[in-house]
């Protein structure tokens, strides 16, 4: 006890002190853990099942997916304009005073009920072929909004295995922090035997105290980075932060096969498969069709039209018969006499006419057909095309664009790859040597060739090469996995 100076006392409580505020803090996380588990289960997903749960669930998938559906409702409604309209109207009123009779076309004072009923077609023959390629287009934007779909579940799918992955390597980094700590732990057990024995002094315990602090920290900021990880995935995914899961740990050898990648190769695949290539190429289309669209309002149209119409009038009237009925007297002078003479005159007999034969009987037909020919629109025309050819011209720039990012990112994710596969071999050397440091280290410290500093350096910086390890790794997988991905490889691990 002769080493344990004041200071030495002061440290150590500063390092218990922050051990128990690192335990408490471990023990109510694991506690709310332990807790959701108990209510909601367990479950353990993998890659795919994720990737598939985030595409049908995603705000973006189904904005995408209605996409698709407006453009197919926008089609149908381009085909059926090749189909001939129909209209039926009708209206009916009354009129006090003085009015025109309709079916006798002559004035009459008195209360008037009508009701009249049109049916109205028309068919467009010829309009610059302007419905065929509104049709046209419309078919090249449904395609479009397809390979956009496409496009879309093809980029949840890389965040979602990008996200996956950086849970896969918190959760190694928890593994590798326990195991750290478990091998402090003994060691702190080993080292309190000698101090006791006396074979070491007392301030190497407190050395080797101080690190197993450090190991505790290391594991709590390790399993947090885990939990935080998986609350990213589960908000990628739209699920409840209540919703407790595990992710499937897959098996990856130490050794992972590197393919020849070829920068060329692979952007030529990818420039023929990648659907927003090929979404832009429709897209570039569809502007060409609608230059021909615009400059169908240079050409005449010619449309044909028929009517059908009939009415009711309450003062309508039908003949029944006829009777005879003398005239009143009327006197006439013959060679200077005076005589009154009648006649027998013919008086129709009238009654009310039905409303359906008055339908009938009233029913009128026409057809006809109409030419309109453009001369002057104030320039509506000449300024739509012009839109129309800017249009085509601004998409054919946005697909250069596309090609050049392409082939910015396969050349990127060729390199990164390629990179990727040095440093994780260097990581991996490095992790390798440090775990050789601390055996000799251990090995001497055992023989009291060695003091505890030498020999909790050496488990810092196997703690630190293993970490190092372990994010090359899974950062060199994900660059191989976004390389598939443009080579047509699905995502999986």
């Amino acid at each position: 006890m002769d080493d344990l100076n004041i200071g030495n006392i002061v440290s150590y409580l500063n390092l218990l002190c922050r051990m128990l505020r690192l335990l408490s803090l471990k023990t109510v996380l694991l506690f709310v853990l332990w807790g959701s588990v108990q209510v909601h289960g367990q479950e353990k997903w993998d890659l795919r099942m994720c990737i598939d749960y985030a595409l049908e669930n995603s705000i973006a998938i189904k904005q995408a997916q209605i996409n698709v559906r407006s453009a197919q409702v926008t089609r149908r409604a381009a085909v059926e304009s090749r189909y001939p309209s129909l209209n039926l109207s009708t209206n009916a009123g009354l009129n006090f005073g003085r009015t025109i009779d309709p079916t006798t076309n002559s004035f009459e004072t008195q209360t008037l009920g009508s009701n009249s009923v049109s049916m109205n077609t028309g068919m467009l023959i010829f309009d610059g072929n302007r419905i065929n390629n509104t049709v046209k287009q419309a078919k090249l934007d449904i395609l479009a909004s397809e390979k956009d779909l496409e496009t879309a579940a093809n980029d949840l799918a890389l965040q979602v295995a990008q996200t996956y992955l950086t849970a896969l390597l918190n959760l190694e980094n928890v593994d590798l922090a326990r195991a750290n700590l478990e091998q402090i732990n003994q060691q702190v057990e080993q080292t309190r035997k000698l101090v006791n024995s006396g074979a070491r002094a007392s301030g190497e315990l407190y050395e080797i105290l101080s690190q197993q602090a450090t190991s505790e920290q290391n594991l709590v900021i390790a399993e947090n980075n885990y939990v935080f990880s998986l609350l990213d995935l589960k908000q990628l995914l739209l699920l409840s932060d209540n919703y407790v899961f595990e992710i499937e740990r897959p098996v990856i050898p130490d050794v992972i096969p590197h393919p020849i990648f070829s920068s060329d190769a692979t952007y030529d695949y990818a420039v023929k498969n990648q659907p927003q290539i090929a979404a832009g190429e429709l897209k570039l289309q569809s502007a060409m069709a609608g230059e021909a669209i615009a400059k169908a309002g240079y050409y005449p149209t010619l449309s044909i039209f028929g009517q059908l119409n009939t009415f009711y009038s309450s003062l309508a009237r039908r003949i029944d018969g006829f009777t005879e009925e003398l005239s009143p007297p009327t006197t006439i002078v013959f060679n200077g006499i005076s005589q009154d003479i009648q006649f027998y005159n013919q008086v129709p007999i009238f009654s009310n006419q039905s409303y359906f034969n008055q339908f009938n009987q009233n029913l009128g037909v026409g057809v006809g057909v109409q030419l309109s020919v453009p001369i002057y629109d104030n320039g509506r025309t000449r300024a739509n095309v012009e839109r129309a050819r800017i249009n085509q011209y601004s998409t054919s720039l946005q697909n250069e664009q596309l090609r050049q990012q392409l082939r910015n990112n396969v050349e990127r994710a060729v390199t990164d790859a390629n990179a990727g596969k040095t440093a994780f071999e260097a990581a991996k050397k490095s992790s390798e040597a440090a775990a050789r440091a601390l055996q000799d280290a251990e090995r001497r410290y055992a023989l009291g060739a060695a003091n505890a500093f030498e020999l909790t350096n050496a488990q810092t910086r196997v703690a630190t090469s293993g970490q190092q390890e372990i994010i090359a790794k899974y950062e060199y997988i994900f660059r191989l996995k976004v390389v598939d991905f443009y080579s047509g490889t699905p995502i999986s691990l």
